[in-house]
C-alpha cells in the first residue's frame, strides 16, 4: 500500500503573481517528489556527510575517520545541513 500526503497551498494574487507562485509551487512538489532535487543545492562535501549518515548509517566517529575531519566538526556540519534542508524543505 503506497502512503499519500495531502498538501495544500495558497497564495495571495494581491502579493504575488501566479507565475511565481506556480514555479513555486512546482519547486516545493519537485522536492517532495524527489528529495535529489533538494540535495543537489547542498556542497558536494554535505552530500557525502548526509549520505554516510543516513544512508549508511556510519557514526560520527566512523565519518570522521573516513573524512579526516574531528568528530565534533562532523556533528556540526551535519546538524547545519539538516537545520538547512528542514527550512528549505
Amino acid at each position: 500500500m503506497r502512503q499519500v500526503v495531502e498538501l495544500a497551498l495558497t497564495f495571495d494574487h494581491r502579493v504575488c503573481d501566479g507565475g511565481t507562485a506556480g514555479g513555486f509551487l512546482r519547486y516545493v512538489a519537485d522536492c517532495v517528489e524527489q528529495p535529489a532535487v533538494l540535495l543537489r543545492t547542498l556542497s558536494d562535501r554535505d552530500r557525502e556527510l548526509i549520505a554516510l549518515k543516513y544512508g549508511a548509517e556510519a557514526t560520527n566517529r566512523a565519518i570522521a575517520e573516513l573524512t579526516g575531519l574531528s568528530e565534533s566538526n562532523v556533528g556540526t556540519i551535519l546538524h547545519r545541513v539538516v537545520q538547512t534542508l528542514r527550512r528549505d524543505w
